[in-house]
């Protein structure tokens, strides 16, 4: 189902729930959260970008949210990263703004688990929603990862030893990398249940690629959520990374901010409210 077709039958206007009209000054945000960052940048980093470029309206807002700290263990840890997506919802709530919610990869279920807990919560976007473990290639890919830092260390280590600050930062991150990894799994698992007893309306936007986005992803948050409106897209030859970066992503970031604000997606689209 296209995007505006599914706006003008779930979009009620006499709700007044989630109508948009230009002249009035309701303050919304998105809040945004990664997957399993392995770097200071934000896997979001770019969509905000291109919302900043193509929003208009002052009230709006795209938040990047860490759910921790890469290289820095103590930020490790289930309760630590669904306790930072909470404070950062509940503080947007506690202002008064509408707010929705971006999951991209293994914060699908700290997503759901938002929407369930704090059910002002109008919208949820998922993409490329990793919600299984041993279903697909989920842990073998973090190993391989794991993997590649510690050659990464063995390869650099004497050049790193001359550059002690670089060196401290790598090693770090790496000692911290099996923790990240059970952190990111013990999520997924954790907080997958919540995918079931969504009522808002989601959004899932995955590649064809995806080998984390299996089928039965779909069916688990389409038919267990029954109290939910939902509406998924999929993007042809693109992967689980295709959010990253404009070139792979635009249709997608395209899709994601006319289904939240009724950003226009072109000239033709202008008039939909």
């Amino acid at each position: 189902m296209a995007i505006e077709k599914f706006l003008e039958e779930n979009e009620d206007p006499s709700s007044g729930k989630t109508t948009f009209y230009k002249d009035v000054n309701v303050k919304r945000v998105l809040l945004c959260l990664h997957g399993l960052q392995t770097s200071a940048t934000h896997d979001l980093t770019e969509f905000k970008k291109y919302f900043d470029e193509v929003n208009l309206n002052p009230n709006w807002e795209v938040v990047l949210v860490d759910l921790y700290k890469f290289g820095d263990k103590k930020t490790y840890g289930t309760k630590n990263v669904v306790r930072a997506a909470e404070k950062v919802t509940e503080e947007y709530l506690n202002k008064g703004y509408v707010v929705y919610v971006l999951a991209y990869s293994f914060s699908a279920s700290i997503g759901a688990r938002l929407c369930v807990l704090h059910p002002e919560i109008e919208k949820l976007v998922l993409v490329s929603p990793t919600i299984y473990v041993l279903r697909t290639g989920l842990m073998k890919g973090y190993i391989k990862l794991f993997i590649k830092h510690l050659k990464f260390n063995h390869k650099y280590k004497k050049k790193l030893k001359k550059k002690k600050n670089m060196a401290k930062i790598v090693k770090s991150s790496s000692k911290g990398f099996p923790k990240l990894i059970a952190t990111v799994t013990g999520t997924v698992w954790g907080n997958r249940k919540y995918c079931k007893f969504l009522q808002n309306k989601v959004f899932v936007s995955v590649g064809k690629e995806d080998e984390l986005c299996i089928p039965s992803t779909f069916t688990y948050i389409s038919k267990k959520s029954k109290s939910s409106v939902s509406l998924s897209k999929i993007y042809p030859s693109q992967n689980h990374t295709m959010i990253y970066n404009r070139d792979t992503g635009l249709e997608a970031y395209k899709d994601i901010l006319y289904f939240l604000f009724h950003i226009a997606k072109n000239a033709e689209d202008a008039d939909i409210e």
